[in-house]
């Protein structure tokens, strides 16, 4: 079906183009966190095509529009309806994938100053899909862009410090287990001693 070769494209273009460039992106004292999700594909991206394939491949070339429309309807987070020979497809789907911890060793300045950090940061991805699309029968176009922002990527992270070393003849340590008020709202704050 002509449908799902559009389908595809799709997919691979918003893989290999948008989110390999969004994922590219080195996050302090982080790194390459994003690597293996821009190499091995990004888990929601490849669930949601997968689905949509199947059952866009399992359908007779006969199909009618509103028979498409309603094939792929219901599909998890996938929306259709069809009017004429359009069908409009909704992908819409918030949340959040959870990356494993990296840990890093920071050291500053050279040796002779021996002061180190060291820690461990916890990061999140989320995302929004809001992607409208409309697929033609009749001239087998497959029109992106209908909405505001279709994919929408978010970063949250946390980061655990300890670092402790001498100064030339001070010591320093860092914890990052002190408070701070902002906006009436306890929060954790880095404090060197």
């Amino acid at each position: 079906m002509d449908l799902s070769q559009k389908v595809t494209g799709l997919f691979d273009y918003v893989t290999d183009t948008a989110l390999d460039a969004a994922l590219a992106v080195k996050v302090p004292f982080a790194g390459d966190v994003f690597g293996a999700l821009a190499q091995n594909g990004v888990p929601f991206l490849d669930a949601l095509e997968t689905q949509l394939l199947s059952t866009l491949n399992a359908l007779d070339a006969a199909t009618t529009t509103s028979g498409i429309a309603a094939a792929i309807d219901g599909l998890d987070n996938i929306e259709a309806q069809a009017s004429g020979s359009v069908i409009s497809i909704h992908i819409g789907k918030v949340d959040t994938l959870n990356l494993a911890a990296a840990h890093f060793d920071f050291s500053v300045g050279s040796e002779a100053l021996g002061f180190a950090l060291v820690g461990d940061t916890s990061l999140a991805l989320g995302y929004t899909i809001n992607l409208n699309l409309l697929y033609d029968t009749n001239t087998h176009i497959l029109k992106t862009g209908v909405g505001g922002d279709e994919i929408k990527l978010t970063l949250d992270g946390n980061l655990d410090t300890a670092g402790a070393g001498r100064l030339g003849f001070l010591g320093v340590s860092v914890a990052d287990n002190s408070k701070m008020i902002v906006n009436n709202n306890p929060v954790n704050a880095p404090e060197l001693k």
